[in-house]
């Protein structure tokens, strides 16, 4: 029965080392206001787009705040971003209530491109190539968290 069980565990072992994993998640909290989950490694796509999965809690957020996150490269220069959460007294007049516990999408891509914004205003992304860049969230007005991920 011994014997039986060491090479269960033995091919379970092995089996599993070749299996690709998932990096671990990694957790960037903005005080008592928000925590967020993203994963600390992602395997880039040959070309084109793709999206980075992010979660989100927000806890006690000050009265007019919002949450905004975003992925830079060595020259500070934005490769994703996403304004993720505004409090109701923010923008009062868009009439839209933010959820307080959800998920969102980074979206980066390999070559620069431009996103539109709205009202004739576009935001300029730098395009995403292997190596490590630096991961901010800010919490309007006062608060500022990095973290890193790792492009693979």
């Amino acid at each position: 029965m011994k014997k039986i069980l060491v090479v269960i565990l033995t091919v379970t072992f092995l089996l599993a080392n070749q299996i690709p994993g998932y990096a671990a998640n990694k957790i960037l909290k903005g005080g008592k206001a928000i925590t967020i989950t993203f994963p600390g490694t992602v395997t880039l796509k040959k070309s084109g787009c793709q999206n980075i999965p992010v979660k989100y809690t927000v806890g006690r957020m000050p009265d007019i705040s919002f949450a905004f996150l975003t992925v830079l490269d060595d020259a500070d220069s934005p490769v994703a971003t996403a304004t993720f959460y505004k409090t109701p007294s923010y923008f009062a007049s868009e009439g839209k209530i933010w959820k307080k516990v959800g998920s969102f999408s980074l979206e980066v891509c390999r070559e620069d491109w431009s996103e539109r914004l709205g009202g004739g205003e576009y935001q300029d992304h730098v395009g995403v190539s292997r190596g490590s860049y630096q991961v901010l969230l800010i919490v309007h007005p006062s608060i500022e968290e990095y973290s890193t991920i790792v492009f693979k």
